[in-house]
């Protein structure tokens, strides 16, 4: 069966002090979200997702990354947000699915990044959030003092039928 995606919200950056960006009342009407999301930053720094404004150490991650010459893996457990790759200043592009997020089981997620520039560098990424509750708001933070620069974007899309 084919998915339809349906656009919920679109942030785009205006100005270089933003250093989050947020998405509030997400309806449960989707099967799944996904997240696109294209930005530079003022400098190097990581970028953190977490749901419901839920900053217990509910999250964990693996990662496969790649830079063209060589790989590596990590598993972080534990965490109070799941950190996504960001590095320098680099130009960025993620996308982030997020799978029956409005159901009653852990909430998991693929990510697929790539950072072009100096770095060329991709990871994919698996998450988890050790959370039965549905996913109505989702929070992207840059670690201080870094922002997205203007014309940075993001859009959630609702899935429905996937």
């Amino acid at each position: 069966m084919a998915a339809t995606y349906e656009p919920i919200a679109t942030t785009t950056v205006s100005g270089g002090s933003t250093n989050t960006i947020n998405f509030t009342s997400i309806p449960a009407t989707y099967t799944d979200l996904k997240l696109v999301i294209t930005y530079a930053l003022s400098g190097g720094s990581a970028l953190f997702m977490t749901y419901n404004n839920n900053t217990s150490s509910i999250y964990s991650d693996t990662n496969l990354d790649g830079d063209g010459t060589s790989a590596s893996s990590s598993r972080r457990t534990n965490q109070t947000k799941i950190s996504i790759l960001s590095n320098g200043t680099e130009v960025g592009f993620h996308q982030i699915d997020i799978f029956s997020y409005a159901g009653s089981t852990y909430k998991t997620c693929l990510v697929a990044q790539s950072l072009d520039g100096s770095q060329n560098y991709v990871r994919r990424q698996v998450g988890l959030a050790q959370t039965t509750s549905a996913i109505s708001s989702i929070k992207f933070e840059l670690g201080n003092p870094e922002y997205f620069t203007a014309g940075s974007t993001a859009t959630l899309f609702g899935i429905l039928k996937a």
